[in-house]
C-alpha cells in the first residue's frame, strides 16, 4: 500500500511541472498571435477597448457610491441634529415646568412658619383653660393640686 501512495505522490510531482509548462505554452501561444497577427491585434484592440470601459465603469460606480455615501452621512447629520435640538426643547421645557414646581412649593413651605406660631398660642391657650378655667371636678382638681406641687420643685 506504502507503494501505491509513493507512485501516486512521484506521479504528482512529476505532473505538476508538466502543468506549468501547458500553461505557459498555451499563455504564450495566446500572446503571440494576439501581438503579431492582424485579427489578433483586433482582438486584443477590442479586449483594451472593453477593459477601459470596465475600469471606467468601475470608476463611476465607485463614484456614485461615494455620493450616496456623502449624502447618506448629510442626512444622517441632519437627523441627528435635529433630534438633539427637539431634545435640548424637551428639556428646556422639563426644566421650566421644575422651576415653577419649585416656586409653588417654596411659597407653600413660607406660609408654614408664619402659621407655627399661631398653632403653639392656641394649644397654650387651651393648657391654660384646662388648667385654670375650667369648672373644677374632683379629678381635675386632684391633678392641679399635683401639677401646683411639683411647680415649686422645678423652681
Amino acid at each position: 500500500m506504502s507503494e501505491v501512495k509513493e507512485h501516486t505522490h512521484a506521479h504528482n510531482s512529476s505532473s505538476q511541472p508538466f502543468n506549468t509548462l501547458l500553461t505557459g505554452v498555451i499563455l504564450g501561444a495566446t500572446l503571440t498571435y494576439l501581438f503579431t497577427t492582424e485579427s489578433g491585434k483586433k482582438i486584443r484592440e477590442e479586449l483594451l477597448k472593453e477593459g477601459s470601459k470596465l475600469l471606467e465603469n468601475m470608476g463611476n460606480e465607485i463614484d456614485l457610491a461615494n455620493k450616496k455615501a456623502e449624502e447618506s452621512k448629510e442626512k444622517l447629520v441632519e437627523e441627528v441634529g435635529q433630534k438633539k435640538k427637539e431634545i435640548e426643547e424637551e428639556i428646556h421645557e422639563v426644566a421650566a415646568e421644575v422651576k415653577k414646581d419649585i416656586k409653588t412649593i417654596r411659597n407653600d413651605i413660607s406660609d408654614i412658619p408664619e402659621e407655627i406660631p399661631h398653632q403653639v398660642e392656641e394649644i397654650q391657650k387651651k393648657g391654660r383653660r384646662f388648667l385654670f378655667y375650667k369648672k373644677n371636678t374632683t379629678h381635675q382638681s386632684e391633678i392641679k393640686i399635683q401639677f401646683y406641687q411639683f411647680i415649686p420643685k422645678i423652681k
